[in-house]
């Protein structure tokens, strides 16, 4: 065999070899994505939540960490999509784009400055998404993607009170968007989840009077109700024990005109309250139990029920897991227990 003819076999060979490598390359960095996208997507097991849905962690993995270990994955999401362009992968590129705006919404920054870049960022990525994710084309996607914009406004730090009521409404308009494909009988799942942000979104809302507070409020009841239709007790028992207390709150802070409509809210909220408690049990949901022991302590105060200040003390035996380390509760076991 001549040289040349050698040297053109080897280069044919050189050339199949790179071409497969290239392959398994993509192959492998797709998988990774896609996977990303699916773990991500997916409602994360009751320890992986708080009473508002959002995520907490074991006590031995430390904040630094999880925000070191997500910072990096931004850093990998960002080179992921110099080869996932727009253009020739775009639902390899939207699922990236996701991953990457779940990981800003990970982070935890020390100032409301730094978390508010993050939210934004996050933003991005999901819009980017977005642009690929058309509603007529990708409709299940578009409606998380949706989901996640609102969520983004939720979480977004605001200067001035007007600028919070702007992004509230924004949360809003996303949900409103994803409850167009998120139908009861099609995707109940996402259906009674994207309910209950509807009514935790309207609680946030401003009320200039007490009529427009009241419609506000029923608006959310009406919102956590239908999320029940879906989270039975027996199949969904997390997210009834979390609706129902969402339900709670809302029915302590719903006006009223007589002694006997606000006597009758505080009753279904603290019946809300003791539902959420046969879920939330203390060896097993520590973080959930002292929330709504607290919530119960509260509300029972209000009709002056002994049982109040054994709830707030139960809250107060577990107080490691509020963010105020108990402060509050230490003022109404002053006033309440004496």
């Amino acid at each position: 065999m001549s040289l040349r003819i050698k040297f053109f076999t080897a280069r044919l060979l050189w050339g199949k070899v790179t071409t497969t490598l290239i392959a398994a390359f993509l192959t492998a960095a797709f998988i990774i994505a896609i996977a990303g996208y699916v773990w991500r997507g997916k409602p994360g097991p009751p320890a992986a939540q708080n009473s508002d849905g959002n995520k907490t962690r074991p006590k031995f993995i430390s904040q630094t960490t999880v925000d070191d270990n997500e910072r990096k994955t931004v850093e990998h999401y960002n080179k992921a999509l110099k080869t996932f362009n727009k253009e020739e992968y775009p639902v390899e590129y939207a699922a990236t784009q996701n991953n990457m705006g779940a990981a800003y919404m990970d982070l935890q920054e020390p100032t409301a400055e730094e978390r508010a870049k993050n939210v934004r960022a996050a933003m991005e990525c999901f819009r980017a998404a977005l642009e690929i994710y058309k509603k007529d084309e990708y409709p299940v996607e578009y409606a998380r993607m949706q989901n996640n914009v609102g969520n983004a406004y939720m979480a977004l730090p605001s200067a001035t009170s007007k600028e919070r009521a702007q992004n509230v409404r924004a949360a809003i308009k996303c949900y409103r968007a994803a409850m167009e494909i998120c139908k009861k009988d099609e995707y109940a799942f996402d259906y009674a989840s994207t309910q209950n942000k509807l009514g935790l979104a309207y609680i946030a809302l401003p009320a200039a009077t007490s009529e427009e507070q009241t419609q506000i409020v029923m608006a959310a009841i009406d919102r956590h109700k239908a999320a029940l239709e879906i989270y039975k007790k027996d199949k969904y028992p997390v997210d009834y024990a979390k609706t129902v207390n969402h339900l709670g709150n809302a029915y302590k802070i719903l006006p009223t005109i007589t002694p006997e409509e606000r006597a009758k809210n505080i009753r279904d909220a603290i019946d809300c309250y003791k539902a959420a408690l046969e879920i939330w049990k203390k060896d097993k949901y520590p973080q959930y139990y002292c929330r709504t022991a607290e919530n119960l302590g509260a509300t029972l105060a209000l009709i002056n029920n002994p049982d109040a200040c054994y709830w707030l003390k139960e809250a107060y035996a577990l107080k490691e897991h509020l963010e105020d380390q108990g402060k509050r509760l230490e003022y109404h076991i002053r006033r309440i227990c004496k």
